[in-house]
């Protein structure tokens, strides 16, 4: 229960059941059919907005074959945000066939928990469920029961009596992404999140007098960027020693790679209370400054200095220890260490830091082949699809000042590409442009989720002006128009910059990618707000990327009734000198004996000087055999012929086929465009995805296209074999469901754009800013 009168319960079946009164009525609905079957035994929830409403809940179990009471084929944990919206709401995080059946899953908070299940396994998480660890445990039994206390204190019961207990001191610090991180000593920027108190309550050694919490607390904070570490400390002290030859100072251990022995990757950093550090590694920065009460410490550590490798849920050892100084003497009053005995002799006895992205959901957007545009601000030449609009309401995250709405701050983000262009366009609702205002654009160029040489992010002002990692791009055009309420921005980024050629392949092509728009709204030349597509920062933690699909423009053209654009029809063997324009199907036989012709005007339907990378043709069936399946050859047509006119023996009247029934070498090719086996007719006769076939003519049409063949359509074959009959539906079908479509996927050569000079400032449009 979360609560006197919410609560979820496990139900050890494909179902979930909560109550909203206290117990009195149970509510629940199928876990979705995605999952399979669902064996349901154990439940954990979290009011995690805190409206006394439930929201997060974890399910365990398994994925069962078939039934409830089969074999289990997989263990499974499953998630829901917002488990009231209904089975829609769940995800599978994790379905894993060497993990047997879970029967309990409890969360200490919204990021760590454990699960238990058969042959003593134990799993834990501390994100959310994202990632689970298997934990050793000293039994074999199966695992039914579990209580979590808190983070370091965990039981576990099972068969034969098995009582496991899990204990150890709270020596964890987490680390998440951050918008800013300046080295200066003001923490304003930094944000309360899993900030950890360390005073006399928390030390596993004190020397001396233990000071009171209330006069001696250190605040510790720790970030992380693809750069490196973070740390933002705040030290109260009641009795501020920040002068004379002995100061109050706070120390920081690190074993880099927590591999718990001393090397290149350990540092042991000491930062007085008078301004000065000590140990502190090549590449990093640091921050002290003084107040009344205490001080405050700011430092940045190199990634390189801490072994590297920074990514979701890399360890870092860590140690504190905190020295009271009193004014005029020679020994300090206290010293008081975190975790062990001394500082940095033993990182054994460390605790450790967890670095953890912002979230494990990247989404994907679709960047759209572009014919002719031009980088002149003005964005009539844009078309509407795949626009994505970014505000408070779809950002990741905003950081710094809350945007008051949408005309303080949001905007609708489009991206296009030629093969040797990208290019992205933004229209900005800002109710006060000022020369702080920009978008940002990152692009994680190698796509490997760290930083790299080849990484590259562009800023661009509402002006027009554009720089590339804070310098001018050598070949990259921007412009910008001031609008009543706001900005549009247009910038093309060479394709060399992001890895090459931009191409829509089969297997399409992704860029790792992230924006965001920052506002000055006090005009200070520096932005108070950044709204973030992705992550707490548009280029800090490039797993947080989401990513850019390179995509042709698809097109689906489905037959209207007698659609001229589509000719169809049959001749049969059986009827040689019938004509069977007028009916509303197309009847095939094995071995050709009914065969039906299809024409499609594809000129009709594509935009000139294409280049068609993918073509389907769509047939329905309506009727089939049930008992045996039929598979059709399709051939293209040599000669022309006269939907109106052909039969078996003639393709249009005084014209007859070299050989009946269209199978003369002058009258279809014989090098085989595509075989398929027919789709099953639809239940009641419903034409759905299910009862379609699609033939593959996409070098057929590419030559139509360009000219090298004739178009004169396709003929279907049916495979010699069994005496069956398919029916597919035609174009006077009277159910626009049943009838033929074409699906056509296309890009546009590359256009030109002027050449950047040195003075390509003078393509940007004026801004003028009030």
């Amino acid at each position: 229960m979360i609560n006197s009168w919410q609560g979820a319960v496990s139900t050890k079946k494909n179902w979930f059941d909560y109550t909203d009164d206290a117990g009195r009525h149970w509510k629940g609905y199928h876990f979705a059919s995605e999952f399979g079957v669902f064996y349901n035994s154990g439940i954990d929830a979290l009011d995690f907005n805190g409206d006394g409403e439930l929201d997060y809940v974890w399910a365990v179990g398994c994925i069962a074959d078939g039934n409830v009471e089969a074999p289990c084929l997989k263990g499974a944990i499953l998630f829901s945000p917002d488990v009231l919206s209904g089975p829609d709401s769940w995800r599978a995080l994790l379905l894993d066939p060497d993990v047997p059946r879970l029967q309990k899953i409890e969360m200490a908070d919204e990021q760590t928990g454990w699960a238990v299940g058969y042959d003593a396994t134990v799993l834990f998480t501390e994100d959310s469920g994202a990632t689970w660890q298997r934990q050793p445990a000293p039994s074999d039994a199966h695992l039914y029961g579990m209580d979590v206390y808190n983070r370091g204190l965990v039981y576990a019961v099972g068969l034969r009596g098995d009582i496991l207990r899990y204990s150890e001191p709270d020596r964890r610090l987490y680390a998440h992404p951050q918008w800013r991180n300046r080295v200066d000593g003001d923490l304003s920027e930094w944000n309360a999140l899993n900030a950890r108190h360390l005073n006399s309550d928390d030390m596993d050694s004190i020397q001396g007098e233990a000071p009171d919490p209330a006069n001696l607390d250190a605040s510790v904070r720790v970030r992380w960027d693809d750069q490196g570490l973070y740390l933002g400390i705040e030290v109260i002290d009641a009795t501020l020693v920040d002068s004379g030859p002995l100061v109050d100072q706070i120390g920081v251990a690190l074993d880099g790679a927590n591999d718990g022995v001393i090397g290149d990757d350990d540092h042991a950093i000491f930062f007085l209370a008078d301004g000065s550090a000590q140990g502190m590694p090549v590449g990093g920065r640091y921050a002290v400054v003084s107040g009344e009460d205490g001080y405050a410490i700011e430092a940045f550590i190199p990634q390189s200095a801490l072994g590297g490798g920074f990514e979701h849920l890399r360890k870092i050892g860590v140690n504190v220890a905190l020295f009271d100084a009193r004014p005029g003497e020679s020994a300090y009053a206290a010293q008081m260490i975190w975790a062990g005995e001394a500082l940095a002799a033993d990182p054994a006895a460390f605790g450790y830091i967890t670095l953890f992205q912002y979230d494990r959901i990247q989404p994907t957007q679709i960047a759209l082949a572009q014919n002719a545009i031009e980088i002149d601000g003005d964005l009539a030449d844009w078309s509407d699809e795949h626009l994505y609009g970014l505000s408070a309401a779809t950002a990741d995250s905003i950081q710094g000042e809350f945007p008051t709405g949408m005309t303080d701050l949001s905007g609708d983000v489009r991206f296009r590409w030629w093969e040797d262009y990208l290019f992205v366009s933004v229209r900005v609702q800002d109710d006060q442009v000022t020369r702080g205002d920009s978008m940002r654009i990152a692009f994680d160029v190698d796509g490997n989720s760290a930083l790299s040489p080849e990484d590259v992010t562009y800023q661009i002002w509402p002006n027009g002006r554009v720089d590339a990692n804070g310098e001018t791009p050598a070949a990259a055009l921007a412009a910008g128009v001031q609008e009543t309420a706001g900005y549009t921005l247009e910038i093309a980024i060479p394709a060399q910059a992001l890895g090459g050629p931009l191409q829509a392949a089969s297997r399409r092509q992704t860029l790792h990618v992230n924006y965001a728009l920052f506002d000055d709204d006090d005009d200070d030349g520096e932005a108070e707000t950044a709204m973030n597509w992705q992550g707490a920062s548009v280029d800090g933690v490039r797993a947080d990327f989401g990513w850019l699909e390179i995509a042709p423009i698809t097109l689906l053209v489905k037959a209207d009734f007698d659609d001229p654009g589509f000719q169809d029809t049959f001749i049969s063997e059986w009827a040689p000198t019938t004509n069977y324009d007028r009916l509303d199907t197309l009847r095939i036989r094995p071995g050709g004996v009914e065969t039906p012709l299809i024409r499609v005007d594809v000129d009709s339907f594509l935009p000139e000087g294409v280049r068609l990378s993918l073509a389907y043709l769509g047939l329905y069936t309506v009727q089939d055999r049930e008992d045996a399946s039929l598979t059709a050859r399709l051939y293209r047509l040599l000669r022309p012929w006269s939907v109106s006119e052909v039969t078996w023996q003639q393709a249009a009247n005084g014209q007859s086929w070299e050989q009946p029934g269209a199978q003369g070498a002058s009258d279809q090719a014989s090098t085989l465009t595509d075989e398929q086996a027919l789709a099953p007719m639809g239940a009641n006769g419903a034409c759905g995805d299910r009862n379609a076939t699609w033939f593959t003519i996409t070098e057929d049409v590419q030559r139509f296209v360009a000219g090298e063949e004739a178009n004169y359509g396709w003929a279907l074959r049916g495979d010699a074999g069994a005496q069956i009959n398919y029916v597919l539906g035609s174009t006077r079908h009277a159910n626009p469901d049943c009838r033929p479509e074409l699906y056509f996927e296309y890009t546009f050569p590359a256009g030109s754009l002027p050449t950047p000079t040195p003075t390509v400032i003078s393509l940007y449009l004026p801004l003028i800013i009030p």
